[in-house]
């Protein structure tokens, strides 16, 4: 569990940096200088000052959150617990570090390495009681599922529960574009290297390790996209001179497809695990919350289209500092297939009648079909957690 810990940390590291930057600016000096500290890896810098605001400030729930970070980083995990263990009964009963820190995944992991912090120290009641009560708070969140594979790792005499709850884990993290970090964590894992069925684990590894993607295009400009981890297969034209590429993988819960960059027009595939029953306009609606946020999209014009299996919307806006006759057009199509939103995104600047024309032809073109289910090893069925009352470990 000690190597798990390790691995488990620079993720959250990765994590609480992004978040610093969204929350510090509006703080006082000291949060600043904390922050600061903290980012650059001063980790017992960053220590002392946030237990400076933490004795002045009892309730700042941002400082004592970091707090408990600093002193976890260092290894101190009993030290970390006494932080810890407080504000993860605090937000499980009056959830607030999500809207504070403008991110639901920082709850998560401070239940996460709660739980970690117990495990290492040696409390393995404990650690596995977190794990379920953040289980209960969010079932698709994979970290917790492989963290509770480690434990029965740890305990010995647990094989099966190990490879089940590994598994589940995994096919979480497909659904939350998160498998290769959790497939990378429990190789890494030291607790995972006691389980005497390592054929076993190592086959289950090797099912689940998916390329993200596969891409073919036939001399009619048709392209298949298999997206692997949502189990989709994508048709459609494709833009002329396409060179097909990733786009932000450090952020695959929002793009999860690919980007063409050459020639006039510009096309995102982006996809999302929203839960079933989502409608076309539902979709619209939930990722209109992002473009909301940007400013490009602040001034322009919106025309809606209503088709019988997506809902289109056309932006026209001019981008910051262009030109007054200069303006870019998009073109947003969504569609569901399952459990998951796709928005096709189309954009040109000043398109003229024949970039319009194979645009709509692009957009007019889009199939989703469903892939085969990916079979499960261990599971005999994805078990749907029922509601559960949050109860502090």
């Amino acid at each position: 569990m000690a190597q798990r810990s390790v691995w488990r940390s620079l993720v959250l590291a990765v994590l609480v940096a992004t978040c610093s930057a969204s929350v510090s600016g509006a703080q006082d000096p000291e949060m600043r200088e904390a922050f600061a500290a903290y980012t650059r890896g001063d980790l017992a810098g960053a220590e002392r000052l946030f237990r400076q605001i933490v004795d002045r400030e009892p309730t700042n729930r941002i400082a004592r959150f970091y707090l408990g970070s600093a002193i976890y980083y260092q290894h101190n995990y009993q030290a970390a617990i006494a932080v810890y263990a407080p504000l993860v009964e605090e937000e499980l009963k009056d959830p607030q570090l999500a809207q504070l820190m403008e991110n639901a995944e920082v709850p998560l992991a401070l239940i996460d390495n709660l739980a970690m912090a117990y495990g290492i120290s040696g409390d393995y009641e404990k650690c596995f009681a977190a794990l379920e009560a953040g289980i209960a708070r969010e079932p698709d969140y994979p970290y917790f599922y492989a963290n509770r594979g480690s434990f029965f790792a740890e305990m010995g005499g647990k094989e099966e529960e190990a490879l089940t709850s590994v598994e589940l884990g995994l096919r979480k993290a497909m659904k939350t574009g998160l498998l290769d970090r959790i497939l990378q964590g429990v190789r890494q894992d030291d607790s995972f290297h006691k389980l005497t069925r390592q054929e076993d684990l190592n086959r289950l590894l090797a099912h689940y390790t998916l390329p993200r993607r596969t891409v073919a295009q036939d001399a009619s400009g048709q392209v298949t996209l298999s997206l692997n981890y949502e189990r989709l297969k994508v048709t459609l034209l494709a833009p002329d001179s396409t060179e097909w590429r990733s786009l932000n993988e450090k952020n695959p819960k929002q793009v999860l497809a690919l980007h063409a960059d050459k020639g006039n027009i510009h096309l995102t595939l982006w996809s999302e695990s929203v839960g079933p029953g989502a409608t076309p306009q539902q979709c619209r609606e939930h990722y209109l919350a992002r473009i909301k946020e940007t400013p490009f999209f602040e001034a322009g014009s919106v025309k809606l289209e209503e088709h019988p299996t997506f809902a289109l919307a056309i932006h026209d806006a001019a981008p910051a500092g262009a030109p007054a006759e200069f303006f870019s057009r998009s073109y947003n199509a969504y569609f569901v297939s399952g459990e998951y939103c796709l928005d096709l995104h189309l954009s040109a600047g000043k398109p003229d009648e024949a970039t319009e024309a194979k645009m709509r032809a692009i957009i007019e073109s889009l199939k989703v079909e469903p892939l085969p289910p990916l079979p499960t090893l261990f599971l005999k069925e994805e078990p749907k957690a029922a509601p559960q009352p949050a109860t502090a470990p």
